[in-house]
């Protein structure tokens, strides 16, 4: 097996490790038992339990733009791409829900820890949202005379609804 794909099994066995324990409660023991391996097996690919868990993160992050470009790639209309865009990212949180199950009392003690982590991702998925706003005003469908604001408001209204959406709030 390549390094990059033991990596993979060791994040995939990481993310169901924390999803039933959260990330206090899960131990790399967990991990390494998930996958068939021991602990020191883990620490070859990894220094320590932060830095899977920002690679669970990472991998999290990397599925939902991978979900969210392949919603929209065939779609010309600006108005579908950017509602069905916005439809697919509130839709891959509702389906995460139950993933996240043990994670709800962690996220809400580290949220400044996975703020920080995902503070790439945001900026990723703003230059998404920017880009498809320009998309539409390219277009004639939209008027908006400033898309960094604008994506930055539509951002800022999708993060409000994950913490309810993966606190089962709605």
């Amino acid at each position: 097996m390549e390094n990059e794909d033991i990596r993979k099994s060791i994040i995939e066995s990481a993310g169901k490790i924390f999803s039933r324990y959260g990330y206090k409660k899960a131990t790399l023991d967990d991990i390494a038992f998930g996958i068939g391996k021991t602990k020191s097996y883990i620490y070859y690919y990894f220094r320590s339990k932060e830095e899977i868990f920002e690679a669970v993160v990472a991998y999290e992050a990397q599925s939902l733009r991978k979900e969210l470009l392949e919603s929209i790639k065939e779609i010309d209309d600006p108005e579908l791409k950017l509602k069905t865009y916005l439809l697919a990212r509130i839709s891959y949180f509702d389906k995460k829900v139950n993933y996240y199950e043990a994670l709800r009392a962690d996220y809400l003690s580290n949220l400044k820890f996975v703020d920080m982590m995902r503070g790439k991702y945001d900026r990723e998925e703003f230059t998404m949202i920017r880009d498809l706003l320009e998309y539409g005003v390219d277009k004639g469908s939209f008027r908006v005379d400033n898309t960094e604001l604008a994506a930055f408001a539509v951002l800022t209204a999708l993060k409000s609804l994950e913490i309810p959406l993966l606190m089962n709030e709605y």
